[in-house]
């Protein structure tokens, strides 16, 4: 399988998020794929720079970052610390460690640069969403690199090779959920793999997203449990991916 990162618009209460702690507020996640049609074998295409920016409004706004500093991926592993902090693939995953978590995110983040896309979500200068892609034809099995599998414990080393092929994750700060930011990060890319009849499957990790990928062109297909020895697992409901219209904004 190809797997592919992209966003999501989680269900959460604008005002109600306000007044909680953004570390601690529930964010949505996503593994995406992206084949294409009729051989997903094929070579990587259709995920070229998008180049420029594309604002959402007169502060927020996402761009395409193709060398970024190591600046720029710190503060993106935090937003993605702070939205998965509670849960439970990740939990599951890392057995726990916050530390391993931020590992993968760095891993998956660098990988995404060379092997697909790397987007933010800017406001005010300041990276507050993010969305990892990893290209059709491209693999990237971050629980074989010894910079993850070194730090994983007995349990998990034999069992990770078993949970899942990919994971990459999307993520944005409270306070910046369901102002369609997560639309526009998943569009940016999306609309390239429509026009190249590229299929993308959505494995949402959480009930309450199926709707909203439901109307972000996604359709509900099937639905997987995952268990971990020390921690509740998680269950995967498979949506496949209807075209979407395009954005309207240029093209590279």
């Amino acid at each position: 399988m190809r797997h592919t990162l992209t966003p999501c618009r989680p269900f959460r209460d604008r005002d109600a998020a306000q007044h909680e702690n953004v570390n601690s507020a529930p964010v949505s996640s996503a593994i995406y794929r992206a084949q294409q049609l009729n051989d997903p074998r094929a070579p990587r295409s259709g995920l070229s720079s998008l180049g420029g920016d594309y604002p959402l409004s007169e502060m927020i706004y996402i761009r395409q970052l193709s060398d970024p500093s190591e600046e720029q991926v710190e503060a993106a592993v935090q937003v993605l610390m702070s939205a998965f902090r509670n849960d439970s693939g990740m939990a599951s995953l890392s057995g726990g460690n916050r530390h391993l978590e931020g590992v993968i995110y760095r891993m998956s983040i660098r990988a995404s640069v060379t092997r697909g896309e790397f987007h933010v979500a800017i406001d005010n200068d300041i990276i507050q969403g993010v969305a990892i892609w990893i290209g059709p034809g491209t693999d990237w099995l971050f629980y074989e690199q010894p910079e993850f599998t070194g730090q994983l414990s007995p349990y998990l080393k034999e069992c990770t090779g078993l949970l899942m092929e990919d994971l990459y994750n999307a993520a944005f700060r409270a306070e910046f959920q369901r102002q369609g930011t997560g639309r526009t990060l998943l569009k940016a890319v999306s609309h390239k793999a429509d026009s190249t009849s590229k299929r993308m499957i959505a494995d949402v990790k959480s009930p309450h997203n199926v709707q909203c990928f439901r109307s972000l062109g996604f359709s509900y297909r099937s639905v997987k449990n995952f268990a971990a020895k020390d921690f509740v697992g998680f269950p995967l409901w498979c949506m496949p991916h209807h075209v979407l219209q395009p954005l309207g904004y240029p093209q590279s």
